[in-house]
């Protein structure tokens, strides 16, 4: 981070910080010195203006501070007027967060079962992340766990794995027209091991 900041990437800097607090969050740190780091990033987030990232860590403040019990889940916080309503929808958003924060985990273990057990907990809740870029990684992952316990499925499952892959795939790519630097890579990924799924290599090998 202070490396990044002396060389002037700033936004660089700010999105490792982000990874900080989430690193801290998911080893068992103590959630008020989660909750401070947040805190004191968000002010050179603010600082500096950088929107995009204020916006990917309201989730995740919203759920430490709602965990702590400083907070309810569907609670508005104002920050120097920098948030309205739109910016946390509803209750929705965090328990949404949590989801997909469980599956991407799993999926990293390598727990394909539970992983896709999240990911339908995940889906299951409806449109609401599907509206804000925030939970690009999260659909990836989600269909990413879906994908992985395709195989060993039922025919009926099969049918319901596809259509929940494709509705991510589908929110993915439309975020992608928007922000392809950060989203055009999960939405080949996607495609591509979907083609594998759907036994079309060559498909799969041109994504």
């Amino acid at each position: 981070i202070d490396v990044a900041m002396e060389t002037g990437d700033i936004e660089f800097a700010m999105l490792i910080s982000n990874l900080y607090c989430g690193s801290s969050f998911f080893s068992g740190r103590d959630l008020p010195s989660v909750a401070a780091d947040i805190q004191g990033i968000r002010q050179n987030l603010t600082a500096f203006n950088q929107k995009s990232l204020m916006n990917l860590q309201i989730p995740f403040l919203f759920t430490v501070k709602a965990l702590m019990g400083s907070m309810r889940f569907g609670e508005i916080e104002r920050t120097n007027g920098s948030f309205n309503e739109e910016d946390f929808p509803n209750q929705q958003y965090p328990v949404a967060w949590l989801a997909g924060q469980k599956c991407m985990v799993a999926y990293y273990f390598k727990d394909y079962e539970k992983a896709a057990g999240h990911a339908s907990e995940f889906l299951d809740i409806g449109d609401t992340p599907f509206k804000a870029i925030d939970f690009v990684s999260i659909a990836t992952f989600a269909a990413l766990s879906l994908l992985a316990i395709y195989r060993r499925s039922s025919r009926r499952s099969r049918s319901d794995i596809l259509k929940k892959v494709r509705y991510c795939l589908k929110f993915v790519n439309k975020a992608a027209k928007h922000a392809p630097v950060y989203c055009l890579n999960k939405s080949y990924l996607l495609k591509a091991e979907l083609a594998v799924i759907l036994n079309k290599p060559y498909d799969a090998h041109g994504h």
